[in-house]
């Protein structure tokens, strides 16, 4: 009697920028024992380099990630690892981009928001294919669709694809939570319910910045100033960023009071940005230093870090809309934009300041005005985008 033949798993790559879609995958293919996920990668470089090294059968590729997207990787791959099959899973529509990505050597296309049966059906037969047949790709350099996409100034592919993921998390997540009703551990149901709550605020605040731009490029973005002290509003404001920042040593310099005439809402919106930007460009042991100081007509909040700075010939790009200087992390390159929009509404500034090494953000506020009046003269406070700024320290 012959003995039973050993069938080896499918060995699979996840390469996603979004760790929740990656962890989603992999935990929906944990459940076939003919699956094995070997590997993950955040960027495309990391997936080049992951398939190579574990010599998947097949890569679950994204086509918006940092360092290399996924239109770039894949004549790396199709050189590097012909043997592999590749399958792109993206937010991007497939009459935009399938084509393309079919083209560069991909051997199928799936919108994200495929349930995980439709896409493991797809894997399998890619792998089936054993590469589909086509030769390697012509491994000329690859236009990345961020650039053209920012280019165009157009947002539509960008809120497309940010949505997309975390749809597909929470569409995820709840099915599987669903389907489990009674019989998973609590513990997982606990990640399960948090990863659908987490993504859906993510997804709010995406709505929210973009319908800021919005008012912006229309001249409507108001404020609702009122009188506050800065310095609550900072430590609550780095509080709730202590996810963000992790391990990352803040030092703290405030004084006493700092009162100022400002919308607290849209002042807490630019010291965020300024915080996640410093978290997201700067290793996980740097230090970010916040420092407030009350001058005679205005304060200047300032968040510095002692990370790789900015270089000087890109300077005139940093608070121009969806500029990001390099492609080392995600981002919508908006948030320095509407930081000093909201800055210049106040009648103040955001301004770079030069120093020998990191990176230092200065955001001046006028003090809070006599009487209580609001920042246009007029009492109640409301404020419209667009002023001019108020003269701010020279920055050398």
């Amino acid at each position: 009697m012959l003995a039973p033949v050993a069938i080896a798993p499918l060995r699979i790559v996840l390469a996603d920028d979004t760790p929740e879609i990656r962890s989603l995958l992999r935990r929906a293919f944990e459940l076939d024992p003919l699956v094995a996920v070997v590997g993950e990668a955040g960027n495309g470089t990391e997936a080049v380099e992951t398939v190579c090294r574990t010599e998947a059968d097949v890569i679950l590729l994204d086509l918006a990630m940092p360092v290399m997207d996924g239109l770039q990787a894949i004549p790396e791959i199709r050189q590097r690892s012909p043997g592999t099959g590749i399958v792109v899973l993206s937010g991007f529509d497939a009459s935009k981009m399938g084509q393309r990505a079919l083209d560069l050597g991909a051997h199928a296309y799936l919108s994200k928001g495929a349930g995980p049966d439709r896409i493991l059906a797809v894997v399998r037969e890619v792998a089936r294919r054993e590469g589909g047949g086509r030769g390697a790709a012509d491994p000329a350099p690859v236009a990345s669709i961020e650039a053209a996409y920012r280019r165009r100034h157009d947002l539509v592919p960008l809120l497309t694809h940010e949505i997309g993921n975390q749809l597909t998390v929470i569409q995820g997540f709840a099915e599987m939570l669903h389907a489990g009703l009674g019989d998973l551990p609590e513990e997982t149901a606990r990640q399960f319910t948090e990863a659908i709550v987490r993504n859906s605020l993510q997804m709010r605040r995406l709505l929210e910045a973009v319908s800021d731009l919005r008012q912006l490029d229309d001249g409507d973005l108001t404020l609702a100033v009122a009188d506050l002290d800065l310095v609550p509003l900072v430590r609550e404001t780095l509080d709730d960023l202590q996810g963000q920042l992790g391990q990352r040593r803040v030092i703290l310099a405030l004084p006493v009071r700092a009162e100022i005439n400002a919308d607290p809402v849209r002042v807490r919106q630019a010291l965020t940005n300024l915080v996640s930007n410093a978290a997201k460009f700067t290793p996980a042991e740097a230090v970010v230093a916040v420092e407030l100081t009350v001058r005679a007509d205005m304060v200047e909040l300032s968040v510095s870090d002692d990370g790789p700075g900015i270089p000087p010939d890109r300077e005139g790009e940093l608070f121009q809309k969806f500029s990001r200087l390099g492609s080392s992390v995600k981002g919508t390159g908006i948030g320095l934009y509407l930081s000093r929009a909201i800055a210049l509404a106040h009648g103040g500034d955001l301004v770079l300041v030069r120093q020998p090494a990191g990176c230092r953000f200065a955001l001046f506020l006028p003090r809070r005005s006599r009487g209580g009046i609001g920042l246009d003269g007029v009492d109640g406070g409301r404020r419209r985008a667009g002023a001019e700024p108020a003269p701010a320290p020279t920055t050398t």
